[in-house]
């Protein structure tokens, strides 16, 4: 507690003690932000939270659309420990899957994979529709823009966070049946998501501006996802072979790769996030220094997941709420709803225990990057439509 008031009273000195030149208000940030996020952690945990939720408290009540300790130009300026944080939390994903334990529960990670995203992707479009005739959405919106909103709304509701489903993981020290398959569905999810995003996207298109439908638009994201794995199969090779005969400050050699990666694919389109996962898989299941490149990686998690989720907190916009606050409570809840349906389908049929049909649901809860990804992406395609689609998402 002594910490946390000395901590704000940073709120009342003056700027020019601070931050006395440009160049340092990124790094006054960045302390601000580690040691208020690691704090903020520590209590959340007195109650029984994970630890990133006090990051994320933190970062939303430090950041620009809160007290302001932390300025939107800070934000803007940290984003590139962002990316490396992205591509450490994706190596360690792909590190933590074993083909072993993905045979075991193959036939429970495809049902409940698939009934997840039927279900959502089809009642969140059903209910968009219902929810319009009560309450009109757009002043003057066609049934095919009411539609597509459903289909872009539904396809990004079934997307789920990797990076925060490993950090709960790692930090609460459960790793066991239930949580291989969570994290199996959350990584290969986002494989499917890019396909279907790209499909809906073209739907859309063809909803909003009344134009032909091009089935052609599948081909570039098909492209991509496998030049992303072809790039994960060759960074994985070079870490094994790294890990193997030099060995020598191998978390330093990780660190480089990852930040290397994420800043040479990503402008790339080569999507680095499945870059990373695909290349922790193969050190994981195809060399002896799986067990090596697990141990460095969460040597180095604790102060990468403060980063990167007190980060995402101050990045967070809370005007959005102000405007689509009950359609966004709306999404939220029905998404929530669904995510149980399909999931309770989805064992059952697997025929899998209670513990899986009843409560599995809750690991696919959070959502991140790929969201917003995917918001930033509609609000380019789409103009004013777009922009008011983005926000919503955001806002959720």
């Amino acid at each position: 507690m002594f910490l946390l008031i000395v901590l704000f009273l940073g709120i009342f000195i003056p700027d020019q003690v601070i931050k006395s030149h440009h160049n340092g208000n990124a790094t006054f940030a960045l302390g601000m932000l580690m040691i208020s996020g690691f704090l903020a952690g520590n209590l959340v945990k007195k109650v029984k939270f994970p630890a990133i939720t006090g990051h994320i408290l933190m970062g939303i009540l430090i950041g620009p659309y809160a007290l302001g300790i932390v300025s939107l130009k800070d934000v803007s300026n940290l984003q590139l420990l962002n990316s490396l944080a992205l591509s450490i939390i994706a190596l360690t994903a792909g590190g933590e899957i074993r083909i072993s334990q993905l045979k075991k529960s193959i036939r429970t990670i495809n049902f409940i994979l698939l009934f997840q995203t039927l279900v959502i992707i089809f009642g969140i479009i059903a209910s968009i529709m219902v929810y319009n005739i009560f309450f009109p959405i757009f002043d003057q919106g066609s049934l095919g823009i009411i539609l597509a909103l459903g289909i872009l709304l539904g396809i990004v509701s079934t997307a789920s966070s990797p990076s925060t489903t490993l950090a709960v993981i790692i930090e609460s020290k459960k790793k066991n049946y239930y949580t291989d398959i969570i994290l199996s569905i959350v990584m290969i999810k986002d494989i499917v998501i890019l396909l279907l995003f790209t499909l809906g996207l073209s739907l859309s298109s063809t909803l909003i501006n009344r134009t032909a439908f091009d089935p052609s638009v599948m081909l570039t994201p098909f492209l991509q996802i496998i030049g992303a794995i072809s790039v994960g199969l060759l960074i994985g090779g070079l870490i094994v072979m790294y890990l193997r005969f030099i060995k020598k400050n191998s978390i330093v050699f990780i660190l480089t790769v990852s930040f290397f990666s994420y800043e040479i694919f990503e402008p790339l389109h080569l999507h680095p996030l499945l870059i990373m996962m695909i290349a922790g898989f193969i050190v994981e299941n195809f060399s002896r220094e799986g067990d090596e490149l697990v141990k460095n990686l969460e040597s180095v998690s604790p102060p990468v997941y403060i980063i990167f989720f007190t980060l995402t907190g101050a990045a967070i916009n809370l005007n959005y709420l102000k405007s689509l606050w009950l359609l966004t409570f709306f999404i939220v809840f029905i998404r929530l709803a669904y995510l149980q349906l399909g999931t309770r389908i989805g064992g059952a049929i697997a025929k899998e225990d209670c513990l899986v049909r009843k409560r599995l649901w809750m690991g696919f809860v959070s959502q991140a990057g790929l969201s917003l990804g995917m918001a930033k992406i509609i609000e380019t395609s789409f103009g004013e439509i777009g922009n008011q689609i983005s926000v919503l998402i955001i806002s959720v």
